[in-house]
C-alpha cells in the first residue's frame, strides 16, 4: 500500500530524530532551539496510531518501536521536564520564551492527554490515568463560559480573553480518546460548547474562520486555509461526541476549493493586513498567502484523509505550475520543489 508504505518511512524518520533526553529534534513551537510540547506530543499521536494500523500486518519490531519511542518521549521529555503540579498541566517549553512565565496553553496540553490515553488504550494499561484525570479537568474547567467566547478553550489559562479558531478547534483533539477512556458528560459540554462558537466564527465571505477574539473583540485576519483543516478536524471530533449531524464533504470542499492543480492548499488570506500587526498592510495578497506550506497542508491532508476515499498513488508531473497574478511576487511549483520569490517592493540590503 503506497500510503502505508509511505507513512512508515516517515514514521521511521521520526524515531531517528529522538534525542537521549527523550524530545524530537526540530520539534520547536516557530523556534527549533526548543522541542515544543504540542510538536513532541503530536509525533507520539502519529507514531502510536500507526503502530495500532501495523499490529494487523504482522510487523511487531516497528509496532514495539514506535510504543516505545512515543513512551520514551512522554516519560523523558513531556512529563520529566514539561508538567507543573501548580498548573496542573503541562507547560509549552522547559522556558516559555513568549511570556515569560509558565502557561498552561489548552490546545497544546489536549493534544499531550490524547498521546497519554492513546498508549495506555494501545497497550491496555492505566499508566496515566491519574495524570490523564488532572490535566483534563483543568482544561474543562477553563472552557469560556459566557461573552465572544463562549464555548470556546482560550488560548491558555493566563489569556483567558484569548479564542483563536484553529487552537480552539485543536483543544478538541483529546475528545475522541477521552471519551473511549474514561467517558464523561463534561465531553459533551465541551463539544456542544465549542460546536457553537466554531459556528459563530464561520466567515461568510470565504466559507473559513475569522481568526481570533480577544478581550471581547473579533479580528477577521489571518483566515487560516490549509490550517483550517485542523478545524475541520475539531469539528469533526467534537460533533462524534455531542452525536451532531455535519455535513463531512462540506467541509472538506471548504478546503479543496482553494487547492492548486500541484494538489497544494494555500496557507492564507489577508496575512498582509493590520489585523495581523502590519501596521502599513493593506490586505493584498502576498506571498505568505499563496504559499502551500508541508506543515498547514499536513492538517488539510490530514482532515480529508478522514472524510474522503483514499486517492490512488499520485503521479509524477514534470510539467511547471506558474501562479503570478501580482506584481509583488512570482509563485511556481513542479512535481519536486515549490518556490516563491519577492518581486516587489524592491529592498535595498545593506
Amino acid at each position: 500500500d503506497y500510503w502505508l508504505t509511505q507513512a512508515i518511512r516517515l514514521a521511521d524518520a521520526q524515531c531517528e530524530r529522538q534525542e537521549l533526553s527523550g524530545r524530537f529534534r526540530w520539534a520547536g513551537h516557530e523556534d527549533d532551539r526548543f522541542s515544543s510540547l504540542v510538536h513532541n506530543a503530536l509525533a507520539d499521536c502519529a507514531l502510536i496510531d500507526l503502530a495500532g494500523e501495523l499490529k494487523s500486518c504482522e510487523q511487531p519490531g516497528r509496532v514495539n518501536r514506535y510504543l516505545n519511542v512515543a513512551r520514551k518521549n512522554l516519560d523523558g521529555y513531556i512529563i520529566k521536564h514539561l508538567y507543573r503540579p501548580e498548573l496542573e498541566g503541562f507547560t509549552m517549553n522547559p522556558v516559555d520564551h513568549y511570556a515569560n512565565r509558565d502557561r498552561f496553553i489548552v490546545n497544546m496540553n489536549s493534544v499531550a492527554i490524547e498521546a497519554m490515553t492513546k498508549l495506555d488504550l494501545q497497550t491496555e494499561s492505566n499508566e496515566y490515568a491519574a495524570l490523564v484525570h488532572t490535566v483534563s479537568q483543568k482544561m474543562f474547567s477553563l472552557q469560556s463560559k459566557e461573552g465572544a467566547g463562549k464555548g470556546s478553550l482560550p488560548y491558555s489559562h493566563a489569556e483567558s480573553g484569548l479564542h483563536i479558531s484553529l487552537y480552539s478547534a485543536l483543544a478538541l483533539r483529546s475528545l475522541p480518546t477521552l471519551k473511549e477512556y474514561c467517558d464523561s458528560t463534561s465531553l459533551t459540554d465541551m463539544a456542544n460548547g465549542a460546536l457553537s462558537f466554531l459556528d459563530r466564527m464561520e466567515d461568510e465571505k470565504t466559507g473559513l474562520w475569522f481568526h481570533k477574539i480577544e478581550n471581547e473583540q473579533p479580528t477577521h485576519y489571518p483566515i487560516f486555509v490549509a490550517g483550517a483543516g485542523m478545524i475541520c478536524n475539531g469539528i469533526l471530533d467534537a460533533s462524534r461526541i455531542s452525536g451532531t449531524e455535519i455535513d463531512e464533504l462540506s467541509l472538506a470542499s471548504k478546503l479543496l476549493s482553494y487547492q492548486y492543480p500541484g494538489g497544494g492548499i494555500r496557507n492564507f488570506i489577508g496575512y498582509n493586513h493590520p489585523d495581523n500587526g502590519r501596521w502599513e498592510g493593506d490586505g493584498k495578497e502576498c506571498w505568505e498567502d499563496v504559499y502551500p506550506s508541508p506543515n498547514w497542508n499536513a492538517q488539510a491532508f490530514h482532515f480529508l484523509s478522514r472524510v474522503l476515499p483514499p486517492p490512488e498513488r499520485p503521479e509524477q508531473s514534470g510539467g511547471v505550475l506558474i501562479y503570478n497574478n501580482s506584481r509583488r511576487f512570482v509563485y511556481f511549483e513542479n512535481s519536486r520543489i515549490s518556490c516563491v520569490a519577492g518581486t516587489w517592493p524592491p529592498r535595498r540590503w545593506t
